[in-house]
C-alpha cells in the first residue's frame, strides 16, 4: 500500500523531529558529564553548586513532547506538535547561577551558623 505525499511528508517530519531530540539529549548528556568531571565538589550554594545541581537533575532541556494539552490551546495539532516543552533552570545557559548565589549566600550562611 503506497502513502500519500502528505503522509510520507508527516512521517518524515516526525522522524527527523524525534531524531533531534535525541541528538540533543545526547548532547545534554555529554555536557553534564563534562561539567560535572571538571568541577567535582563546590561550595553549597555557590552558583558552581546550583549548576552541578541543575545538571545532575537534567539541565535545561527542550523538545519535550507534550503529555496534555489544554482544550483552550489555541494552536492546531500540527504547531502543538512541531515545539516541543522546554525545562530548567538555565543556571549553566542562561548564566543565572551567579545571581541566584548571590541572594541565596546569607540563606546558605545562615543554616551553617546554625549547626
Amino acid at each position: 500500500m503506497e502513502l500519500s505525499q502528505s503522509n510520507k511528508k508527516s512521517f518524515f517530519t516526525r522522524l527527523r523531529k524525534n531524531f533531534l531530540r535525541e541528538k540533543k539529549a545526547f548532547s545534554n548528556h555529554l555536557e553534564r558529564s563534562w561539567y560535572s568531571s571538571k568541577y567535582p565538589k563546590p561550595i553549597k550554594g555557590s552558583a558552581k553548586w546550583l549548576v552541578n545541581t541543575e545538571m545532575k537533575y537534567g539541565g535545561f532541556v527542550t523538545g519535550v513532547a507534550r503529555n496534555k494539552v489544554s482544550s483552550n490551546d489555541p494552536r492546531t495539532k500540527e504547531q502543538i506538535l512541531e515545539s516541543g516543552m522546554s525545562g530548567g533552570d538555565r543556571m549553566y545557559d542562561y548564566l543565572y547561577a551567579r545571581k541566584y548565589a548571590k541572594y541565596l549566600k546569607p540563606f546558605v550562611m545562615e543554616k551553617n551558623q546554625l549547626r
